[in-house]
């Protein structure tokens, strides 16, 4: 059976070098994107290309909703999957002393947040399903 891995923010730059690279190497990807569906659908026809699955999973990672409800489809789609990679991020241009809360928070929400959360998911998932 090959390994599976979630790759959040898949589609386009790192994320998709790094779904190709372990496409390549015969895992499954779960791939995450939120507003890039051309990008993303590119990209899992190069993975199914490559002989791999590939099933593309959006959601905006700033709303806990989205994040947590991505992350079960994710899980059920993929029950055996391996491992995460939390690639999905935001980056504002602003000096540190033009920071304001907005910016801090949807920062914090997106880069720590949502991986704190499926990483949350991820593990009861594991706990319940080793009984």
């Amino acid at each position: 059976m090959a390994k599976s891995v979630l790759i959040t923010g898949g589609a386009k730059r790192l994320g998709q070098e790094m779904a190709l690279s372990l496409a390549e190497k015969g895992w499954a990807i779960a791939l995450h994107y939120r507003n890039s569906l051309e990008e993303a659908e590119s990209t899992r026809e190069k993975i199914e290309e490559a002989g791999s699955d590939c099933k593309l999973f959006s959601a905006d990672l700033e709303n806990p909703k989205e994040s947590v409800e991505m992350m079960k489809q994710v899980l059920s789609e993929f029950p055996d999957l391996d491992l995460l990679v939390h690639n999905a991020s935001v980056f504002d241009v602003s000096p540190l002393a033009s920071v304001d809360e907005e910016v801090f928070d949807r920062q914090f929400d997106v880069n720590f947040k949502s991986p704190f959360r499926s990483d949350s998911v991820f593990i009861n998932f594991e706990i319940l399903k080793s009984g």
